[in-house]
């Protein structure tokens, strides 16, 4: 009989133990085998880069598009120049009107998911600091451009840009500046976790007060909202691409 409790209670016992293992090896799943977290690091500069861009990074970059291509067809009419010397032509005039010259298309590429500080670091140091400034003035540009664009087509259906002007020298001038603050620098992987971090900071700073002073003194509202912007430009896009389509199928006549 008491061979028998014994029995019953070992057998008690192992099920309960089985039942304990079952049970803890479904609850509170492991967060490593899920979405990397987010360090503090990527954290800080997704904080200050992502209003900057989203949510009209695309439409942005799909105005830029129609803007690049129409200047490039006027770059183009009557001269024989290669597709490389317009674009540069272009790029230079964009440079005229905004300064440090239109981003490029995507306007920011994060590091992939699971980088490091360093990684993330590295990110940061390739952004302008008048980024946040230049995206604002890309919106700014577009709706004007555009507008100005719809008037001229309307009217005659010729569209005409700026005349060429001498580049400007605040480029050369950004460059040898750049040299300069980088002498005595620390390499990336030599530096500590605190070095990084301050250097982040720094760099997230002079984005937001490089915004700040661009937009003071171009005369733009620091309050600008970049959606009114972005709508006006893409209604006049779309008159533009409508129209191109009615040339190009032959509904429609140019007036010379």
């Amino acid at each position: 009989m008491l061979f028998e409790i014994l029995t019953l209670i070992f057998l008690l016992l192992l099920v309960g133990m089985l039942w304990k293992s079952h049970t803890e090896g479904f609850e509170n799943p492991s967060p490593s085998k899920g979405v990397p977290q987010a360090s503090k690091i990527q954290t800080q500069i997704r904080s200050v880069l992502d209003p900057m861009v989203t949510p009209y990074a695309d439409d942005i970059c799909s105005l830029f598009t129609t803007i690049r291509q129409t200047a490039l067809k006027n770059e183009k009419a009557g001269q024989q120049i290669s597709d490389q010397e317009a674009e540069r032509r272009v790029e230079e005039q964009l440079k005229q009107k905004i300064p440090g010259g239109a981003l490029s298309c995507p306007l920011l590429t994060y590091p992939k998911a699971g980088s490091g500080d360093i990684e993330w670091l590295d990110f940061l140091q390739k952004v302008p600091p008048d980024f946040g400034a230049r995206v604002v003035l890309m919106a700014v540009y577009a709706k004007e451009s555009l507008q100005k664009y719809q008037t001229e087509v309307s009217s005659s259906f010729k569209e005409s840009f700026a005349d060429i002007c001498t580049p400007d020298v605040a480029e050369t001038r950004r460059s040898e500046k750049a040299k300069k603050s980088q002498q005595g620098c620390t390499l990336p992987e030599d530096a500590s976790p605190e070095d990084i971090e301050k250097q982040v900071t720094s760099l997230l700073q002079k984005l937001v007060e490089q915004k700040q002073e661009i937009l003071k003194e171009k005369g733009i509202d620091l309050q600008t909202e970049i959606g009114s912007l972005v709508k006006q430009a893409k209604q006049s896009q779309k008159f533009l691409q409508e129209q191109q389509s009615k040339i190009e199928s032959g509904n429609i006549t140019i007036r010379t």
